[in-house]
């Protein structure tokens, strides 16, 4: 999975074109002098700590205020958005989103992505006295029930790694995904490995 910036107020560019700083960021901000950032619902470590993105702790949180400081923009204002919201076409209330999206080639017809800052593993967590426990290849992964973040390349890698009797249960955030595995609807939950660090 590659984490990138979703930015809103550079539509139209490429991913290259927005790399190599075609898009002006601070002349196109919603507002002059004021920063608009959408985290994610739910932040967690290592991204931002104690779901708190102001106070610039975590890598994400971090990242946005060293970028205000190259735009020479004095004033961070967060908000939060949905992973759906976030790569959904049309006009944005925020300059940019920065959480775990996944680059799809649905997302990419529809937003504009950064280039990618973070190459994420994926992994499966499940109860270790669960169905998963003896599972030891991708095959027999089958006829187990798993869950998804929609929105993510997990889904495709579900869909065709696995190919599921059943399809996975996809779930808007990590906490829906985890009170699904307490619960016992689901064995395991594909997540990348920090969102997985911090499910666990």
């Amino acid at each position: 999975m590659a984490i990138a910036l979703v930015a809103a107020a550079c539509g139209g560019g490429t991913a290259d074109e927005l790399a190599l700083g075609s898009c002006d960021l601070a002349a196109a901000l919603n507002e002059d002098g004021r920063l608009t950032v959408a985290a994610a619902i739910e932040s967690a470590p290592p991204w931002v700590l104690d779901d708190d993105p102001a106070a610039g702790r975590g890598f994400e949180a971090a990242l946005v205020y060293s970028i205000a400081d190259e735009l020479g923009v004095d004033t961070v204002e967060w908000t939060t958005v949905g992973r759906d919201e976030a790569v959904a076409p049309g006009g944005k209330d925020f300059d940019f989103t920065i959480q775990q999206l996944s680059i799809t080639a649905e997302a990419e017809e529809a937003v504009d992505f950064s280039v990618a800052y973070y190459q994420v593993e994926q992994v499966i967590v499940g109860d270790p006295d669960g169905a998963l426990a003896a599972v030891e290849s991708l095959a027999e992964l089958r006829d187990v029930p798993l869950g998804v973040l929609r929105g993510t390349t997990g889904v495709e890698y579900v869909d065709t790694e696995i190919a599921p009797g059943t399809p996975p249960r996809t779930f808007s955030h990590s906490s829906s995904a985890a009170a699904a595995l307490d619960s016992g609807e689901i064995a395991g939950v594909l997540l990348g490995l920090p969102a997985a660090y911090a499910m666990i």
